[in-house]
């Protein structure tokens, strides 16, 4: 990994063995899905602003001052941790809530809903682990509801 990150983030090795060509980042943000009338639920790993933030800095960006910056660094941020745990080709980054209603971002590997494009079962450990290290994360993912 970079020699630009914190030390605990150079602590996990990992190998990614595809090319991404260009990062794009997508937004969710409906709790109901308008076509099945189901509350859309995420798995995933929350992540806090301030780690996203912090992580951009880590990687050269200046600290967010307007709303359109926050939201720069928050996707350069996810994309760039996504890429380097080697998840980005199969997770999504979404907005959810915990269950006291408080809002996150999450790395997605699964959701309730089919036209998500992502699994509706939870991942295998191996498909987690790299994130989970980087995170600091104890237990699997979790399943959290967009919000």
């Amino acid at each position: 990994m970079g020699d630009n990150l914190p030390s605990h983030w150079q602590e996990t090795e990992v190998h990614v063995d595809y090319k991404i060509q260009s990062v794009y980042c997508s937004f969710q943000h409906s709790e109901v899905s308008a076509y099945s009338g189901i509350v859309v639920m995420y798995c995933g790993y929350l992540v806090r602003d301030d780690c996203l933030f912090q992580r951009g800095v880590d990687m050269g960006h200046p600290r967010p001052v307007i709303v359109e910056d926050r939201m720069d660094i928050i996707c350069l941020a996810s994309s760039d941790l996504r890429i380097k745990t080697g998840v980005y080709p199969y997770t999504s980054f979404r907005r959810v809530k915990t269950a006291k209603g408080n809002p996150f971002w999450c790395i997605a590997f699964a959701s309730n809903h089919p036209h998500e494009g992502l699994p509706t079962s939870a991942p295998a450990e191996e498909e987690y682990k790299a994130l989970k290290e980087v995170l600091q994360k104890k237990g699997p993912p979790g399943w959290y509801q967009a919000s």
